[in-house]
């Protein structure tokens, strides 16, 4: 029997007492076991298995899930961290799930573009990544070094602590605990730590003292900009940074006189940026109430709206718009999944899926399929209108760079934010900082040295050269320019029906970008026409 350490229940049969052969049931965070003959039972050793036992699993979906994230690249993937059962993966294929990593879990994440980095936790903000999520059975293992809010020995964040990476940059990760903390380089090995906003101050110290009412509940960063990224408290409050990728950002709070907001030490269980406009935010919070799901919108004067009244009293977990519908909102409660179709003003209740269990997570896949994370009924996918169409666009063009070494940055603006895409360059003088991307982005582009002269050229129409221009002091620096323009290449397969467990096909979608380059005369029969894949 693989059995698990914390049980909660011990049944004996109903003739335990008038049979020789003793049976008992047991129940824990493993499931249900049956023991035919107690007295046949051995020692259970540390690795769980225990002679004598039969598991009563047989395809019971009960698992505990705390968060979700998806991936559409390669393969495609599902990252889901447990209470207990530790983060697993599913990658399409029936019921079956790899385990990545041990014990509570929390927080998920998976890079939107490259299926090979997961990210999850162990309790207190203990983040853990996999960089070969990719593979069958992939493994995971600590990068929280250097958060100490983490610090097993004095642990100073929520039990399930929240992170998030960032939509805009795959390689930024968010950890909130008595202090936000971001990594620049979550892809390493070893990533590096630092703060980006200090421990709050107490809401009112009339009311309580306790440092647990200043820890960070919930995070979200603006698809699209990633100066924008808003937090929330234990106690309820919400604060907004429009900097955040400042050496010191400044975050002031979200609150309102009329209606009354925030709410009374209320905490915050989740935050969702509007991704037609980031100055909204969705926050969704915890208790018995119908005051749980507000509206902000800090566009100028911070107007807050309850959203939530047409919803059970119930704490809001999980927050989602729909990438392409106008209108589409989705609400995750203790009492189930809720839809509304005009952004909050009329709430209905999801007729099938998870029913009435709490939906603790929501995230979408492909664009059009949203998945849904249960305390104590697994997981669910609905296919849900029709995947939007990835259409690109970059700005500036074009983009002028130093004759001497250094770098360049381009926009790249998404129709939705489940469009993966890569940028790649046929050129060794261009050299992409990083090449999977997803949703909008900035893209940094890493230009060596040109120790030439100015020069310009003329081909297909179009003129795309560029004199030179004065550089350090008097000196005269020749430039690079060139224009972007996105080619777009897509792959499409029909999705499968959901359910619990699960099993569906994936679509994917890459476009390079595409640049024109100077080249001297002389090479102008060679040189790449407008669009041409770089």
């Amino acid at each position: 029997m693989q059995s698990h350490a914390d049980n909660h229940a011990i049944v004996e049969a109903s003739d335990f007492n008038a049979s020789p052969v003793r049976t008992v049931y047991w129940g824990n965070d493993g499931a249900v076991y049956k023991v035919a003959s107690v007295e046949a039972l051995q020692t259970q050793t540390n690795t769980c298995n225990v002679a004598g036992g039969t598991s009563l699993k047989n395809g019971l979906s009960i698992t505990q899930l705390y968060a979700v994230g998806a991936t559409s690249a390669g393969a495609g993937a599902v990252y889901g961290g447990t209470q207990d059962n530790g983060s697993f993966k599913w990658s399409g294929t029936d019921r079956n799930w790899t385990a990545t990593f041990g014990g509570d879990s929390g927080a998920s994440a998976a890079n939107p573009a490259d299926a090979n980095y997961l990210y999850g936790e162990y309790v207190s903000l203990r983040i853990h990544g996999s960089i070969n999520g990719a593979q069958a059975n992939p493994t995971a293992s600590y990068i929280y070094n250097g958060i100490t809010d983490g610090d097993p020995a004095n642990p100073q964040a929520n039990f399930i602590a929240p992170f998030v990476l960032d939509p805009n940059n795959s390689s930024r990760l968010y950890g909130g605990g008595k202090c936000l903390w971001v990594s620049n380089n979550v892809k390493a090995a070893t990533p590096t730590w630092a703060i980006a906003r200090e421990q709050a101050a107490n809401r009112d110290s009339n009311v309580t003292t306790d440092p647990y009412y200043t820890y960070i509940s919930a995070i979200a960063v603006a698809p699209g900009n990633a100066d924008i990224v808003h937090v929330g408290h234990n106690d309820g409050r919400v604060f907004k940074t429009i900097n955040a990728t400042a050496v010191t950002p400044v975050w002031p709070e979200l609150a309102c006189t009329v209606p009354a907001y925030p709410v009374s030490f209320r905490q915050v269980l989740r935050l969702t940026i509007e991704p037609t406009n980031s100055n909204i935010v969705y926050v969704g919070h915890g208790r018995y109430e119908t005051t749980n799901l507000w509206k902000l919108d800090s566009t100028g004067t911070t107007n807050c709206t309850n959203i939530g009244s047409g919803l059970p009293p119930s704490a809001v977990r999980a927050i989602e718009r729909h990438p392409s519908a106008a209108g589409w909102l989705y609400a995750g409660t203790e009492f189930g999944l809720f839809a509304s179709e005009n952004l909050g003003a009329i709430w209905d209740a999801a007729s099938d899926g998870p029913a009435n269990v709490s939906v603790e997570d929501l995230t979408w896949q492909n664009g059009n399929t949203l998945i849904a994370v249960t305390h104590g009924r697994g997981m669910f996918k609905a296919v849900v209108g029709t995947a939007p169409g990835c259409n690109y666009s970059a700005a500036p063009t074009p983009v002028a760079a130093s004759a001497a070494a250094g770098g360049v940055t381009v926009d790249v603006s998404s129709t939705s934010a489940s469009c993966a895409w890569a940028a790649a360059s046929a050129t060794g003088w261009v050299t992409p900082a990083f090449s999977n991307f997803s949703g909008n982005a900035r893209v940094t582009l890493n230009i060596a040295a040109n120790p030439g002269a100015a020069r310009s050229n003329r081909h297909g129409g179009r003129h795309f050269g560029v004199g030179g221009a004065g550089w350090h002091g008097t000196r005269v620096w020749p430039r690079y320019r060139w224009r972007f323009s996105v080619h777009h290449r897509q792959r499409r397969r029909f999705a499968t029906a959901l359910h619990d467990g699960l099993s569906w096909q994936q679509s994917d979608a890459r476009f390079d970008v595409c640049r024109e380059r100077n080249t001297n005369a002389g090479d102008q029969h060679h040189h790449p026409h407008s669009g041409q894949t770089v």
